[in-house]
């Protein structure tokens, strides 16, 4: 499979999970302001992990079609998809640790799991790094898309499963 295959297959998968996040947020028995703090978070990681490997994926096809090296092309996506990974983790980090342990419990929620997805995230936005400026290769792009899609995968399964807002 070439890289614009993988990434048109990538961005296909990622619009399906902001899809199946829209249906979820409709089934809900609360509005969304209504629901914890911990569910909106889990709701906000959901959509981050869908909406950022589509814009990559969207990014990284734009850039091969214009006809720039391939080189460039990842070098490029790698250095956005760091810093748009590093600013989100900077604030996304800020809003979990303003939500109670307390109130983590209650939804079910882990900060094992916040924490061991976080330092998953580290070492592929170092790799991107590493990518931008050195390597210029396909594959820690797609490893990034790749593992950004399985993270909202797991986010998907945890925000259906919760039992802390009932579905209607």
């Amino acid at each position: 499979m070439d890289a614009g295959d993988a990434l048109t297959k990538g961005a296909q998968i990622a619009v399906a999970f902001a899809g199946l996040t829209a249906v979820v947020f409709v089934r809900r028995g609360a509005v969304v302001h209504a629901w914890p703090k911990a569910d909106k978070f889990r709701l906000m990681l959901l959509l981050t992990t869908s909406i950022l490997p589509f814009a990559l994926c969207l990014l990284g096809l734009l850039l091969l079609g214009v006809g720039i090296t391939e080189t460039a092309v990842w070098r490029w996506c790698s250095g956005i998809a760091a810093v748009l990974f590093f600013t989100g983790s900077l604030l996304y980090s800020r809003t979990f640790l303003g939500i109670s342990k307390r109130e983590l419990r209650k939804v079910e929620a882990s900060r094992l799991v916040y924490w061991t997805f976080s330092a998953l995230g580290i070492a592929l936005g170092l790799l991107q790094i590493y990518n931008a400026a050195a390597l210029g290769k396909f594959w820690p792009v797609f490893t990034f898309i790749v593992a950004s899609l399985l993270v909202s995968i797991v986010q998907f399964l945890r925000l259906i499963l919760t039992r802390s807002v009932q579905l209607q």
